[in-house]
């Protein structure tokens, strides 16, 4: 049976499989509650931004999730630019671009501050400085090195395949109808 079905229907087909109603422990029904409740209206694009913004800048996704009304995979779909999970490749170009302005905020004074952290030392600093001390101002300049650089190694597949296979009938599930000539 492949299909939405009614409960009676669907518990006459597990009497065909020979799996009896009486015994609970075999049959486990689960409601799939996807998208959005009834009664419950979109969020509006406004709160979207406000909630994606709070988001990329460290908020606790619990936090906004109780604040706000909304599902932490609704707060991810808001950070990664699309309005929900199923738009999650499609990116909405208004949060978008209230996205990275958000994220232009944050990381241009973090880079104003990281190059003159790095322009503060100098070669004589660094050879007056003990080897322990070089040796982790080397390790940091290289974790920076490693931030600003995309690793070129890294290959990112987030795509994910289901396939459900219908269970398939053979000649002892259909009634046999005799033609006589």
């Amino acid at each position: 049976m492949l299909g939405i079905a009614s409960n009676d229907e669907f518990l006459a087909e597990l009497n065909k499989l020979g799996i009896n109603n009486n015994n609970k422990s075999t049959i486990e029904m689960i409601d799939i509650n996807h998208g959005r409740p009834n009664g419950k209206k979109e969020i509006p694009d406004t709160v979207r931004a406000l909630v994606a913004s709070e988001a990329i800048a460290g908020a606790s996704p619990t936090e906004l999730a109780s604040t706000f009304n909304v599902s932490k995979s609704s707060i991810s779909a808001y950070k990664h630019d699309a309005t929900s999970t199923t738009t999650y490749h499609q990116p909405n170009e208004a949060l978008k671009e209230s996205n990275d302005f958000v994220r232009s905020r944050i990381v241009g004074p973090a880079q104003q501050r990281l190059i003159k952290a790095i322009e503060s030392i100098t070669d004589n600093k660094l050879d007056d400085t003990k080897p322990q001390i070089a040796s982790a101002i080397a390790r940091d300049m290289s974790s920076v090195i490693k931030n600003i650089q995309p690793d070129p190694s890294l290959v990112i597949n987030q795509n994910k395949v289901v396939i459900y296979r219908p269970r398939l009938k053979d000649s002892d599930d259909y009634e046999t109808i005799e033609v006589i000539d």
